[in-house]
């Protein structure tokens, strides 16, 4: 058996992300806007 460690090539960039710890709700919506935004277009998703 072997172990074997990976990371990504590019990292994510959370560059933007505003986190308040006293508004769960802003949080996950500010962070759900993030992964929205950098979501790569392909072919496939039209």
């Amino acid at each position: 058996m072997r172990v074997k460690i990976g990371y990504p090539e590019v990292w994510d960039d959370y560059e933007g992300l505003e986190i308040n710890p006293d508004d769960l709700y802003g949080n996950l919506n500010n962070s759900a806007i993030l992964v929205i935004k950098s979501f790569r277009k392909t072919k496939w998703s039209s």
